[in-house]
């Protein structure tokens, strides 16, 4: 004989529980969208001078792996963090960081500011590491 299956035996979800869940997957992605788009100042801040040392480093291992110097402007530093505005420090006239192939630069210092802070960039002659201190 046979039987058939328990009308409680439904494993489905109601349209009130997918409701639920859809309602609650749009407020969370609404607050993610959200602070998306207005972010925190010192976070911003934060990311483009991570973009400008992202910048210097990647010149300086260019003109390291291609054997000629490469030459990185003020105005391609501001570009490459907008909202940044690139100065150059009192008393001190930079032109562009200039990397050599042996791994040396011209060196300088310029600073940056923006909503969020100021910072001073130094580029180290002998190294041609990029440093962030205080302006």
């Amino acid at each position: 004989m046979r039987t058939s299956p328990a009308a409680t035996d439904d494993r489905g979800f109601t349209l009130l529980e997918l409701l639920v869940v859809v309602t609650v997957l749009a407020l969370v992605s609404g607050l993610l969208v959200h602070r998306y788009r207005t972010g925190d100042a010192g976070e911003s801040f934060e990311r483009r001078i991570a973009a400008v040392r992202g910048l210097l480093e990647a010149a300086g291992a260019e003109a390291v792996l291609r054997g000629r110097m490469r030459v990185v402007s003020r105005e391609e530093i501001a570009a490459a963090a907008p909202g940044l505005v690139v100065a150059v420090p009192p008393g001190g006239g930079v032109g562009p960081i200039t990397f050599l192939p042996d791994g040396t630069a011209s060196g300088g210092t310029l600073l940056l500011a923006g909503e969020g802070g100021r910072v001073k960039l130094e580029v180290d002659w002998l190294t041609g590491r990029p440093m962030f201190g205080d302006p």
